[in-house]
């Protein structure tokens, strides 16, 4: 649907003609209660966290290319997003992980971790992709146990991943749960936010799943394609235990 906002202009201005794009009058940035508050957390959040992660990376070898892609005219419809994996900007092999801000839902929420996102309102993501991002959460949790990070399908919108998927590539997707996504807050227009902690987590888990670039991480489908021996005779024989 379509919001409505009414403004007051306190002086004379030449507006031209109407209507026209405006941009609110809120805070570039600042950091409060432990809250990221911008006029635009989505998606400046997932572009610093791409570059935190590319800075990580740089300097460390890896058995695949790592690429960061930034991409414009999100919002009316993926248009760079489209055009990059039209054209074919990186290979083919290249798995596309999107790192953005969604809003809050049940199961993704703020100062919960970063979301593992499975699809979003368009489709859902690839098992065989998701791997590389839930090999890296095991890795981080193996020397942090409390790293948190949340797994969800996020069905507020479409991303980046529903873009390069359409071309053929393999996604999956990041995303930082959002308060007061597209500036729509409890008491009107006011800054965009995310959990700070959960913004350094995700660019943790970026340059750790970065780190696996080039290798084949197992998914869960590896271990549920084998059956156990043991299990599986005492079901033949009906002999099966609880």
């Amino acid at each position: 649907g379509t919001d409505t906002v009414y403004a007051k202009i306190d002086r004379e201005a030449a507006l031209g003609e109407l209507p026209r794009p405006a941009v609110p009058d809120l805070p570039d940035f600042l950091i409060e209660d432990d809250m990221i508050r911008m006029r635009a957390a989505d998606d400046l959040a997932g572009c610093a966290a791409i570059l935190a992660a590319l800075e990580h990376v740089a300097n460390e070898p890896t058995q695949g290319n790592v690429y960061g892609i930034f991409t414009r005219a999100e919002e009316a419809g993926l248009i760079g997003a489209r055009l990059a994996a039209e054209h074919g900007l990186v290979p083919k092999n290249t798995v596309i992980v999107s790192v953005e801000t969604s809003s809050v839902l049940p199961g993704a929420e703020i100062g919960n971790g970063i979301v593992i996102r499975t699809g979003d309102r368009s489709t859902t993501f690839d098992h065989e992709a998701e791997a590389y991002i839930v090999e890296a959460a095991q890795r981080i949790k193996a020397k942090t146990p409390d790293f948190k990070v949340q797994r969800q399908l996020m069905n507020a919108g479409s991303c980046e991943a529903t873009a390069f998927k359409g071309f053929g590539y393999r996604v999956t997707g990041t995303a930082f749960p959002l308060g007061a996504w597209h500036n729509r807050g409890e008491s009107g227009v006011e800054p965009e936010f995310i959990s700070k902690d959960d913004f350094i987590g995700g660019a943790i888990l970026l340059t750790e799943t970065a780190k696996l670039s080039g290798t084949s991480p197992e998914s869960v489908q590896a271990w549920l394609s084998e059956s156990p021996d043991e299990e599986s005779e005492r079901l033949r024989s009906g002999r099966a235990k609880r």
